[in-house]
Order: C-alpha cells, then structure tokens, then sequence
C-alpha cells in the first residue's frame, strides 16, 4: 500500500513540473535600453552599485572552492578554499576547510581600506593596516 502511494505522489509530482510554463514577453528594445542606462558605468550615479568584474569557477565542492569579484564603488573580494586532512585534538582523521581570501572597501574617508584572512583549524586571523595588532605577549 505505501509503495502505491509513493507512486501515486510521484506521477503527480511528474505531472505539474510537465505542466507548460508561463510564457514571459520578451523586452521591447525601448525597455532593454532603459535598463542598460541604469546600471551602465557612463551615466556616474555612484549610488548605483554594479558588478564590474567577476571571476567564475568550476565550485562544485568537492575539495574546496576559489571565487572573486570587484563592483564599481571599489569594493573587492577573493577567497580560496582547500580541503585538507588533518587530525583532531584526539588524533582522529579529519577533514578541514582551509580559507585564504581579503576583501577591500572604500571608506567614508575616500580611503581604500583592504583586510586579508586566514581561516582554519587555528581559528580566523585577519589583518589590514588599518586593524589594531594585539601586544606581543
């Protein structure tokens, strides 16, 4: 009884994603253009925040992942990220994720302000010019 059941939910599941989908109107060229008025880097509104550069990679997640980007206001970020085996505090395999990456900001000040990281089995360490650094202990 339970396995007709399960079939029963599947053919109906089956049968809405066959169900034709909502068909959209393409944009009129009048339309297109007035969207790439608003995000294009010449008309200088710097409230508009748009991505200028991206670099895309293959993440499927398997044994890390590495990504980055920069939008127009100067902001910028990149991360990387491995895999690695390790042991426990027991000394017990174990898999980590290793993160390398930093990240940059304009400030109120008009200056570029840019923090590098680190995060691991050893907790996350960030630095930057602009970050107090602790006393040597």
């Amino acid at each position: 009884m339970f396995c007709l059941q399960i079939a029963v939910l599947a053919a109906l599941v089956a049968v809405a994603f066959a169900a034709p989908q909502q068909q959209r109107p393409f944009l009129q060229q009048a339309q297109y253009n007035q969207r790439q008025q608003i995000v294009s880097p010449s008309n200088n509104n710097r409230d508009v925040v748009y991505l200028i550069k991206e670099t895309p990679h293959n993440n499927i997640g398997l044994e890390g992942y590495n990504f980055s980007f920069e939008q127009n206001d100067g902001q910028k970020r990149e991360e990387t990220a491995q895999a690695v085996q390790t042991r426990d505090s027991e000394g017990n395999p174990s898999v980590i994720l290793r993160v390398i990456g930093s990240y940059s900001f304009v400030g109120a000040d008009g200056i570029t302000y840019t923090v590098n990281y680190e995060a691991d089995e050893n907790g996350y360490r960030a630095s930057g010019a602009h970050l107090p650094v602790a006393p040597a202990a």
